[in-house]
């Protein structure tokens, strides 16, 4: 089995795509509020598309994917100041 991801392990991520699976609509839904909740408080922006999506603006449709694209980037340190 491919995974989505170089470094996932198959067999996780097997479990993590079953768990999904079994979710309700609302779980679903809920897990994307929390989500968009959290990236919100940590500044990074996103934008979420897929069939969630396109069921806010009124066009259901069969499959209930969730494809988020978010623009995460290293935290900016500060460089110590030199002691005088």
């Amino acid at each position: 089995m491919k995974t989505q991801s170089k470094d996932t392990n198959p067999q996780i991520e097997k479990v993590q795509i079953s768990i999904l699976k079994k979710q309700s609509i609302a779980q679903k839904f809920a897990q994307v509020c929390s989500l968009s909740q959290t990236t919100i408080q940590l500044s990074i922006s996103y934008y979420i598309g897929g069939s969630i999506a396109s069921s806010v603006f009124g066009f259901l449709r069969s499959t209930m994917d969730i494809d988020i694209i978010a623009d995460i980037r290293p935290i900016s340190h500060t460089t110590p100041k030199k002691a005088t």
